[in-house]
């Protein structure tokens, strides 16, 4: 009896062994110990037993062996990506500037990060006095000191619109723009707000303009969705279901964001950074019905190529018609699926129509928010008349602008491509004869109209002398670059400015600069843009200053478009 007793004992001993190695080595394959399997312990079930007192103080062993495993390896890991996210953290932000910060873990909080709030001095290579602290005060303004997650404190010091605070001045439609959220409104508060702006007839005029282009681009783009899907380019709902699967709220949002966009450009106009849109005149060629219907059909069958390309995606053919040992590799593709890429006459012809159909009619009103710090460019000039280059001009459309507002200055007007150069051409002398007897203004009271001058090259070789320029102007350029010809140009730019001169960079926003957008802005891509990925990570206020090229000015963004204004050292 006393024998088969002790074999029983021996045999329940066994048994317990074996099930906690079991329970131990599931729970040591995990690499976090989360709270539900500390609660899982609970569920425990230990092997059964005739003798429940003999059972009982092994299930409280391997209960507490477990739970103690548990807490032990839980605060080696938090210890171990505290350590880690430090070296991370230091890596990606410090290292951006001669800042100091001395940043601490909470000992309340292993998984938080307590940064102090202390004054930064800025360095002498081009940092603006806007301190590194101010990013981090952006990203959580109510709380002091900051306590952020470091995942995600880390993922968001790596977005270019959030280090941007630690080299440029941010003018107020910067910080308007990066809280806006499309989404939040009521159709009588637009109606209002547009009511509110409109003190004179030429305001009411402004509205009745851009609303109606809006209007027409919406119309267009449902008529080239229908065409599309009715010639068989595409399912007959896939670029409804594009819309729908970029942004959920994408067609509620376009108004808020449209009416926003001209308050802004209003109230510019107002502070007399720049002219209303010459091109509001009924005189203008756009108003007629034959030149109405010829954009309107070219962009229609356009359209319906570039969604059949962008249905099939990868598998469409993104060569150009012929290939040239002066243009770029990279130039060398169809950009957006547009018909040849760059380089024909009728892609130079309906690129206009078709850039403004992307974004709805507003794609003007973005661009201008060059103008604004090229206003203050020129309030500051007083050497005579400035030398302004515009590089990667397209099409000529934002020149006209340029010369609109300042109509005295000496221009040159670089284009890579012949027949968008020779659209730019065109575009200049339609604008000169348009306006010609109505160029006089107050500091202009005679109405000259400077000089323009016409220069193909590609932007990372100018054929221009050395501190040759005041002014250089990029709109829409960098986002098609890759990252080694973006430093190329920015090293030209730097060769062909005088000193003191002013670089200014318009473009898409990235991340960063609008949060809310943050997870969309990727999609770009998939209209042929190989490097818009790499450019929306671009940290461009690093990339200007850390040679000692350029000083950051100041930031400004108008919807999905942003402008840095730089000037030369």
């Amino acid at each position: 009896i006393k024998a088969e007793r002790h074999h029983k004992a021996r045999r329940r001993r066994s048994s317990c062994s074996d099930e906690r190695t079991n329970y131990l080595t599931i729970y040591e394959a995990k690499d976090n110990f989360s709270q539900d399997s500390l609660n899982n312990l609970k569920d425990l079930k230990m092997p059964s037993s005739t003798n429940q007192r003999a059972s009982l103080p092994n299930k409280v062993l391997v209960t507490c062996s477990i739970a103690l495993l548990s807490i032990l390896l839980v605060a080696m890991q938090s210890r171990h990506n505290d350590a880690r996210n430090w070296m991370l953290l230091r890596k990606a932000f410090v290292s951006r500037s001669a800042c100091h910060i001395r940043p601490h873990v909470s000992r309340s909080s292993p998984k938080k990060l307590v940064i102090p709030r202390s004054s930064v001095a800025a360095d002498d290579k081009g940092v603006s006095t806007t301190s590194i602290t101010s990013a981090l005060q952006y990203l959580d303004k109510d709380t002091s000191p900051a306590t952020y997650p470091v995942k995600d404190q880390i993922a968001n010091l790596e977005k270019p619109g959030i280090l941007d605070r630690a080299y440029f001045q941010f003018d107020e439609s910067a910080e308007f723009w990066e809280n806006f959220d499309p989404g939040e409104y009521e159709p009588p508060e637009l109606v209002k707000k547009i009511q509110d702006s409109v003190e004179t007839p030429q305001d009411a005029a402004y509205w009745a303009y851009n609303l109606g282009r809006f209007g027409f681009f919406l119309g267009t783009a449902a008529l080239g969705t229908f065409y599309s899907g009715n010639q068989g380019t595409v399912p007959s709902d896939f670029a409804s279901n594009i819309i729908k699967t970029r942004d959920k709220g994408l067609l509620k949002n376009l108004p808020n964001d449209s009416v926003n966009v001209h308050l802004w450009n209003l109230k510019w106009i107002k502070e007399g950074k720049f002219n209303m849109p010459y091109d509001m005149n009924i005189r203008h060629r756009q108003y007629d019905p034959r030149y109405i219907l010829q954009k309107t059909r070219q962009s229609v069958q356009e359209m319906a190529t570039i969604l059949g390309k962008r249905y099939i995606g990868d598998k469409a053919d993104t060569n150009i018609w012929f290939k040239d040992k002066i243009y770029p590799s990279y130039y060398q593709k169809t950009f957006h699926f547009q018909t040849d890429g760059w380089l024909s006459t009728e892609s130079a012809e309906i690129y206009e129509h078709m850039t403004e159909l992307i974004f709805f009619g507003k794609q003007d009103a973005m661009q201008r928010t060059t103008l604004v710090p090229f206003k203050e460019f020129i309030d500051n000039y007083d050497a005579g008349t400035p030398k302004v280059l515009e590089i990667a001009a397209g099409t000529g459309r934002f020149a006209t602008f340029m010369k609109d507002s300042f109509p005295q200055i000496d221009l040159t007007v670089s284009e890579l491509s012949p027949f968008y150069l020779e659209k730019a051409r065109k575009n200049m002398k339609y604008y000169e004869n348009f306006r010609k007897d109505n160029l006089a203004t107050d500091s202009n009271p005679e109405g000259n109209l400077g000089p323009t001058h016409f220069v193909q090259a590609a932007a990372e070789d100018l054929p221009l002398p050395d501190a040759s320029q005041d002014c250089v102007v990029s709109v829409y350029l960098f986002h098609e670059l890759p990252p080694e010809s973006r430093k190329k140009v920015v090293e030209e730019v730097a060769r062909v400015l005088k000193p003191g001169g002013k670089f200014i960079l318009t473009d898409s926003i990235q991340l960063g600069d609008r949060r809310q957008l943050d997870g969309g802005l990727d999609n770009f891509e998939k209209l042929n843009e190989p490097w818009y990925p790499s450019f929306l990570r671009e940290d461009f206020g690093k990339l200007l200053t850390q040679d000692g090229l350029f000083r950051a000015e100041k930031k400004y963004i108008c919807s999905v478009t942003k402008s840095l204004s730089f000037t030369r050292l």
